[in-house]
């Protein structure tokens, strides 16, 4: 519902997605049928997607990701949807009336 109250705000601007899940199965699917949903709002999906795997065993008591991996993949994810971002915004401001 979301979506669709807010279309012109989504409309040709990227998407990152992220997957949470107890178990390694159910959020790359989810992910994969979410790209979908966003090309047909009219939203850029980027390739990269950050997958929460196995939630319950990634954080430690305190609360920090026991994966250090996760570092380098925020990193990868985020720098594609900034770039997106920014060559999308230039896009819409060279062609207003899509």
């Amino acid at each position: 519902i979301l979506l669709d109250l807010f279309y012109e705000e989504y409309k040709r601007k990227p998407i990152g997605i992220c997957a949470v899940t107890s178990g390694g199965q159910g959020g790359p699917q989810m992910v994969e049928q979410l790209r979908l949903v966003a090309v047909e709002f009219q939203m850029v999906p980027i390739r990269s997607a950050i997958y929460f795997l196995h939630i319950g065993e990634l954080f430690d008591e305190k609360g920090a990701v026991t994966d250090l991996s996760y570092h380098e993949r925020l990193s990868v994810f985020f720098d594609e949807l900034l770039w997106y971002a920014r060559a999308l915004k230039q896009a819409r401001q060279d062609s207003p009336v899509l």
